[in-house]
């Protein structure tokens, strides 16, 4: 098996999985939709996924490029009385598991993959073909 790039263009990945889903609530940023770049804004309520995070916000940047295979994931601020490699983790760990999600029956070749370099994680789109 070979892994090769799955492109966010509306064919292979849609937007509409982005936007409506995972980052619903979001804000366009300014720059949203120019030069083919999508640019959101908003903040991830860390409780509705944890009961020990209750009531812990943190504030992320989220990136991609049209026809590109990946986006990026950026922590912007959270709550200072929390610990920020806790926030982080929290915040990280969600996305990450609900991209891990879109691993399954519905799109039978995917593989997401991660990196993470302080307080940005890519998410990193494949499928999976025979050689």
């Amino acid at each position: 098996m070979e892994k090769i790039y799955a492109p966010i263009d509306n064919k292979n990945l849609m937007e509409d999985g982005f936007v409506d889903d995972v980052f619903r609530d979001f804000y366009y940023a300014t720059d949203h939709r120019k030069n083919s770049v999508r640019h959101l804004l908003g903040t991830i309520n860390l409780g509705d996924n944890d009961k020990e995070l209750l009531g812990m916000e943190a504030y992320v940047d989220v990136k991609w490029k049209f026809g590109d295979a990946s986006i990026t994931i950026t922590l912007l601020a959270y709550n200072p009385c929390e610990s920020l490699d806790d926030i982080r983790d929290a915040v990280f760990n969600h996305y990450r598991s609900v991209f891990k999600a879109w691993e399954c029956d519905d799109n039978p070749d995917l593989v997401v993959d991660f990196y993470q370099l302080n307080d940005k994680l890519n998410v990193i789109f494949y499928f999976c073909v025979e050689d």
